[in-house]
């Protein structure tokens, strides 16, 4: 189990307008949908002993095991979470929900900042005698 620092995000968080064609598209390259979360790559990969170097091209750093073999589970109320993002302000033990804008409107002085135990699962061979 992982401590983690919880932040929130909606699409527009990082200063992108509906008609920027990056609009609502993951690091990874997929769509923002409930259940995703950015978090800090290098940190997670690192824990887990998985590969992940920020030299590496955005392109594969966005096919890293720590995206499409990872799920995050809150360990408070088993909600499973699935890291496709990343953020410049989401550093170590952090991770970012992506919420709807108006619920994020709505509710961010209700959730503010938390912490948050998450087990982190991975799906996959066993890297670095883990």
């Amino acid at each position: 189990q992982e401590l983690c620092k919880v932040t929130y995000y909606h699409d527009e968080s990082d200063g992108l307008t509906p008609e920027h064609p990056h609009f609502g598209l993951t690091f990874t390259g997929v769509r923002t949908y409930n259940g995703v979360v950015a978090i800090d790559p290098v940190y997670f990969s690192k824990k887990l002993g998985l590969p992940f170097d920020r030299k590496w091209s955005q392109e594969k750093q966005a096919l890293a095991p720590i995206f499409w073999k990872t799920i995050f589970i809150d360990v408070d109320n088993n909600k499973v979470f699935v890291p496709r993002d990343v953020g410049g302000k989401v550093k170590g033990p952090h991770v970012d929900c992506w919420v709807p804008k108006d619920y994020y409107l709505t509710h961010r002085k209700i959730f503010g900042t938390q912490y948050k135990k998450f087990l982190v699962v991975y799906f996959g061979e066993p890297s670095n005698g883990k």
